[in-house]
Formats: C-alpha cells, sequence, structure tokens
C-alpha cells in the first residue's frame, strides 16, 4: 500500500507537471503567431522655412542672371529655379510674386531648351510661344518688376522678333526702373539687325534705315560681346546703294 501510494504520488506529480508545460508551450507559441502591428509614424509638421528656401534659391538665379550683364543664359540654371518655386507653390506659396517668379523661371527654361537645338520646327514654335506667355505673366503677376519686360523684349528681339514690340517692353522696363545695360543696348541693335538682313532683298531703303539704327546701339557698346561683328555686318547693308529706278519705254 505504501509503495502504491509513492507511485501514485509521482505520477500526479508527472502529470500535473506534464500538463504544465503543455500549457506553457501553447502559450508561447499562440503569443508567437500573434502580428504585432507597429505604432503609425506621427506625421512631421511640415517645416514653415523650407518653402522660403525654394524661392530664395530660385530667387538668387533669378537676380543673378539681371545683374550680370556678361554672362549668357545658360550660365544660369534655370530649370533649377523652375522646380524650386514650383516645391514652393506646392506647399503654400502661391502669392503673386511666386507665381510670377515661376512664370519668369518657366520661361526662361523654355528659351534655354530651345538653345539645345533638339527640337523640331514645330515643337520650337511651341516652346517660343509658351515662353512668350509665361514671360507676359509674370508681368502680370508682379506689375512693379521690369524683369519680365526685358524678358519679353528679349523673346521679341530673338524669338519672336519685332523691334518695335520689342522697344515697347524695353521702355516698360524702363519706366518701372530698370537701367538699360550692354546686354539690353546688344539686344535693341540685334533686333534691327534681324530686322535689316531679312529685308534687304525685298526691301533695301527698309533694310538701310534698320542697318543705320543698329549702327546706333552697337557704336554705343564697342567692344562688347559680338557688338564689333555685328557692326561690321550692318554697315555692309548700311552701304549698299540705292536701286535705280527703270526706265520703261
Amino acid at each position: 500500500m505504501a509503495g502504491a501510494a509513492v507511485w501514485f504520488s509521482v505520477g500526479m506529480v508527472l502529470w500535473i507537471g506534464g500538463t504544465l508545460l503543455w500549457q506553457a508551450w501553447q502559450t508561447r507559441a499562440a503569443a508567437a503567431t500573434v502580428k504585432v502591428t507597429p505604432p503609425a509614424p506621427s506625421k512631421a509638421a511640415p517645416d514653415p522655412d523650407l518653402p522660403r528656401w525654394y524661392i530664395a534659391t530660385a530667387s538668387d538665379i533669378i537676380d543673378g542672371y539681371a545683374k550680370a550683364p556678361n554672362l549668357y543664359l545658360a550660365d544660369f540654371d534655370w530649370h533649377k529655379a523652375e522646380i524650386c518655386l514650383e516645391r514652393a507653390v506646392a506647399m503654400g506659396a502661391k502669392d503673386d510674386q511666386t507665381l510670377g517668379k515661376l512664370s519668369l523661371a518657366r520661361g526662361y527654361a523654355n528659351l534655354e531648351r530651345l538653345g539645345g537645338r533638339e527640337y523640331s520646327p514645330a515643337a520650337a514654335a511651341q516652346l517660343r510661344l509658351g515662353a512668350r506667355d509665361a514671360f507676359t505673366s509674370a508681368a502680370h503677376k508682379m506689375p512693379q518688376d521690369p524683369k519680365p519686360h526685358l524678358a519679353l523684349a528679349r523673346v521679341y528681339v530673338y524669338s519672336l522678333p519685332d523691334p518695335e514690340m520689342a522697344m515697347n517692353e524695353f521702355a516698360a522696363a524702363e519706366k518701372l526702373g530698370a537701367k538699360l545695360g550692354n546686354r539690353e543696348v546688344e539686344e535693341q541693335g540685334d533686333a534691327y539687325r534681324i530686322r535689316a538682313l531679312r529685308e534687304w532683298r525685298t526691301s533695301l531703303e527698309q533694310a538701310r534705315r534698320d542697318a543705320a539704327t543698329a549702327c546706333e546701339y552697337y557704336g554705343r557698346i564697342q567692344g562688347f560681346d559680338l557688338a564689333d561683328a555685328h557692326l561690321k555686318e550692318v554697315k555692309q547693308v548700311s552701304a549698299m546703294p540705292k536701286k535705280k529706278a527703270r526706265r520703261w519705254r
């Protein structure tokens, strides 16, 4: 009887211990299969200084071109200015000044793309019109800033040649306080030179008048950029003899 009691007690201990171990193992296994969802990251508040940084970066490019008459359009990263201002607008900076600068940068980016000569005539024509429209929008958004008018003048000199429209834009820029430097004087001469070279076969008198006007502008900035070479070019047109009237019998 005593041995049976001992073996019974040992069996109960083993059974109870095994049951507890089994329950502990199941608990661990169940815990391992439960997917713990990490807490959602909290959305950081947008940095209020970031739009201002984008605007300042683009403004440095725009102002740098305006203050550097000896540098070319391609010397400035207009695509960077365009992207920075687009991001500033996307982050809420939608005032007229920022939108105007975006239009200005977008127009110059179009003109810079044209410099690569990688577009078909139809696509190039669309880029020229797009640049004109962007500069016109900039002039509306920034009515007190002369830079959009100087940009439009450039369009009417090289992209959509029209000396009268170009001179109107130069005058509008001066009225807003712009001081025309050597670059703008050269552009004025180029406006009349380009038209003179187009006219000399069909209207020599008008071509000679335009060439004389171009000479006046180039004469003011001799030694600057291509002024001397263009001055020689238009002098040849100015020196062309007048066509003699034909006598009809």
